[in-house]
């Protein structure tokens, strides 16, 4: 069976607080790279983005958002480690959005 599953974030509506957790989420790697975006909307909204993908894909993976871990590929695509699950990610104005496939 395949499942494609999607959603849509407003950035504006999490708090300062939410944004502070999900960020603490992220691997140092990604941490740094955000830390370096000079825009703050830039940032929070890579953020959700991370966050709405570990959402979609904790059920798919049987664990908590927050220890769902990233790798990149030769190409520097993002994908699941140990996983066999798809998804991708897209950002703009003020909105995240988040497809997965498995």
């Amino acid at each position: 069976m395949i499942i494609l599953q999607h959603a849509v974030l407003d950035i504006r509506t999490p708090s300062l607080d939410e944004i502070e957790r999900w960020f603490s989420q992220v691997d140092p790697e990604k941490q740094a790279r955000l830390k370096s975006l000079r825009r703050e909307e830039d940032r929070v909204r890579s953020i959700c983005a991370d966050h709405l993908a570990r959402t979609m894909l904790a059920p798919h993976c049987a664990l908590p958002p927050e220890r769902i871990r990233f790798g990149r590929g030769e190409n520097g695509k993002p994908f699941v480690q140990d996983f066999d699950v798809f998804y991708n990610v897209s950002h703009s104005g003020n909105f995240a959005a988040c497809a997965v496939h498995c």
